[in-house]
């Protein structure tokens, strides 16, 4: 992934990059990973390397609004 940063006259200013390492359960429930980010000079040099936080992550189960049913007209 990568975010442009401009200041506030619309120049770019630095490009940050993410790296992101994902390990996703056999069930497909769960996750885990690595992050890191490199903070680039507009002219593409390292300013910064961010070294890696880890995470973990749980599906979520799919909700449907008490009046779902009514606001898509579905019978």
């Amino acid at each position: 992934m990568f975010s442009l940063n401009f200041n506030e006259s619309q120049i770019l200013t630095t490009v940050t990059k993410v790296r992101v390492n994902v390990q996703l359960s056999p069930d497909g429930q769960t996750m885990t990973g690595t992050t890191e980010a490199v903070i680039l000079d507009p002219q593409g040099k390292v300013i910064t390397t961010i070294l890696g936080s880890t995470y973990s992550a749980v599906r979520l189960k799919t909700e449907i609004p008490g009046d779902f049913y009514d606001f898509q007209h579905v019978q």
